[in-house]
């Protein structure tokens, strides 16, 4: 899988170990950063540069593909256009403090 990386292990409170890798992953040909006690990749960013998070296969289309939910506290600014659905059920839009106008 992998011939150079870096193995973080740590015990949490109750004494049980704690496993992260993080290598350059020769099949997939791009850096991970692997969860080796949930044995689930966390990250992976692609020899281009493209990063997937929850996924070793980033979407083509995007720079930055995130498999699951962001949360952003702080100022967001996008440039360019925002698409916001889903086809699956059930699905909401949630605005708070939105300011719209000059």
């Amino acid at each position: 899988m992998y011939s150079v990386g870096i193995r973080l292990t740590a015990s949490n409170t109750g004494g049980n170990p704690y496993t992260w890798e993080i290598f350059n992953h020769g099949t997939l040909n791009g850096f991970c950063i692997y969860d080796r006690t949930a044995g689930a990749y966390r990250m992976y960013i692609d020899k281009t540069g493209y990063v997937c998070i929850g996924s070793t296969t980033p979407n083509s289309n995007y720079l930055l593909d995130v498999i699951g939910n962001i949360h952003s506290a702080g100022t967001s600014t996008l440039g360019g256009a925002v698409s916001i659905g889903t086809t699956a059920a059930p699905a909401s839009l949630n605005l708070y403090g939105v300011f719209v106008g000059n």
